[in-house]
């Protein structure tokens, strides 16, 4: 979901819950960015952003390298769509 950032600050004044707003585009320019910048094929961690949109924008965009570290993290990919 893509909201614009005046519907955000709309959400941040009338909730006390918090929430967090990530920047996609951001995100995967800087997995693309670090992989090209050290010349290796990188892993994304599922542990440090276990969040199954963001798994699926990254393998969408063509990063299919992820690293998982338990059964609910594989499980959390095969929730995302990913094989």
């Amino acid at each position: 979901m893509s909201l614009p950032i005046s519907e955000i600050n709309e959400i941040k004044k009338n909730t006390q819950d918090p929430f967090y707003v990530y920047d996609l585009k951001q995100i995967i320019k800087n997995y693309k960015d670090f992989g090209s910048e050290l010349g290796i094929n990188n892993y994304f961690a599922i542990k440090a952003l276990p969040n199954p949109h963001i798994l699926r924008a990254l393998y969408d965009a063509g990063y299919g390298n992820f690293d998982a570290s338990s059964i609910e993290e594989l499980e959390l990919l095969k929730f995302a769509g990913i094989p």
